[in-house]
């Protein structure tokens, strides 16, 4: 079995498939390279969260709530990596997942002749869209603006923690001072 922690930071999408096994999901690489695990895709997923100590279920909360939206949302791992969710196959059984998630930043969408498109990943891979492709780009927009909103926040921790340190240092060297004056 594939072990989801050996190649976490290295997965930039998942893939629901149905294969002789049952209901598998395929993990892709930064590297184009393509596993098969044979659990199904919210086993797989939720792996994933958990080796990066994520709640999935409480940030599917949170982004119910930040997106007034329900039904297939993003997850993220961090802010840097941002997935999206698309239609990948028809199900054959009742709770069978349809939705696959693209890490946003290795995405472009390409429509074809009618309805359907493609996701074609910068590592390579392609993976028909059972959508049409404004509900496919709308994803997709939905991704990168989380994206967006989740380095913004990152930015301002960091600048807080920067302004926070400044703050101390000026303290410390201020008791230092005091001190060296007392003496």
């Amino acid at each position: 079995m594939v072990r989801i922690d050996d190649y976490r930071d290295k997965v930039v999408g998942l893939r629901p498939v149905y294969t002789n096994c049952g209901n598998n999901t395929e993990i892709l690489l930064d590297s184009g390279e393509v596993l098969l695990d044979e659990r199904g895709l919210k086993a797989v997923q939720r792996s994933l969260a958990q080796s990066y100590a994520i709640d999935l279920n409480a940030q599917r909360r949170n982004l119910e709530q930040r997106l007034n939206k329900k039904g297939a949302l993003p997850f993220y791992l961090s802010e840097s990596r941002v997935f999206v969710p698309f239609k990948m196959r028809r199900a054959l059984a009742d709770h069978d997942m349809v939705y696959g998630f693209v890490d946003v930043r290795y995405l472009k969408i390409e429509a074809e002749k009618g309805k359907s498109c493609r996701a074609l990943l910068t590592s390579g891979q392609a993976m028909e869209i059972l959508s049409n492709p404004d509900t496919a780009n709308r994803s997709k927009d939905l991704g990168k603006a989380l994206l967006e909103e989740l380095q913004k926040s990152a930015d301002l921790d960091e600048e807080y923690a920067v302004a926070t340190a400044r703050f101390l240092i000026r303290t410390l060297k201020s008791i230092n001072l005091t001190r060296q004056a007392v003496k």
